[in-house]
């Protein structure tokens, strides 16, 4: 398969911007400067609080902010597949994991999150890079378990939030 200069380019720059996506969320606090890099103005999820559900990137981010600074998560892309790249359009297929923990209105528990499956993303070029239009979800599996908070026998610290956590004194900001 022969490639041009700008074909290798955009196969590069493809994933990078779907990268940006899970790092603008995976970010404590979340990244927004991040998380904008990847969409464009008008892009649209698709299945996020369900089948066939559709909101606005604008609209995801209050859903995507009211969690408790406690919230912590990755989502992790692998077999990131380019399905289509013709001109200034592109059509891509990732599996994910996501992987998270939040507290709940008990303050001695938490929801530990685990699901999996893949996205399918419809991506334009602007004159600023690749841009997601279309980001659909496709959930394969989930978990959701409450569990104690925080974890029994453990001391550590999620240093980007400046938030400590020890198992015998509780949550100190």
């Amino acid at each position: 398969m022969d490639m041009d200069m700008r074909e290798i380019a955009d196969r590069i720059e493809i994933p990078a911007t779907l990268a940006r996506y899970s790092s603008g969320l995976d970010t404590p606090g979340r990244d927004f400067n991040e998380w904008d890099l990847a969409f464009a103005p008008d892009a649209v999820f698709v299945n996020w609080n369900g089948p066939g559900s559709e909101m606005s990137a604008e609209e995801m981010k209050p859903f995507l902010t009211k969690d408790d600074p406690v919230y912590s998560h990755q989502h992790l892309l692998s077999n990131v597949l380019i399905v289509s790249l013709e001109g200034d359009t592109a059509a891509t297929r990732a599996e994910y994991l996501h992987v998270g923990v939040h507290r709940t209105s008990d303050p001695k528990k938490a929801n530990f999150i685990f699901k999996g499956g893949f996205y399918e993303d419809e991506l334009i070029r602007t004159p600023d890079g690749w841009r997601i239009v279309r980001h659909t979800i496709h959930r394969r599996w989930d978990r959701y378990e409450v569990i104690p908070w925080p974890p029994a026998n453990t001391t550590w610290a999620l240093t980007d939030m400046s938030l400590e956590v020890d198992a015998a004194n509780g949550v100190k900001a």
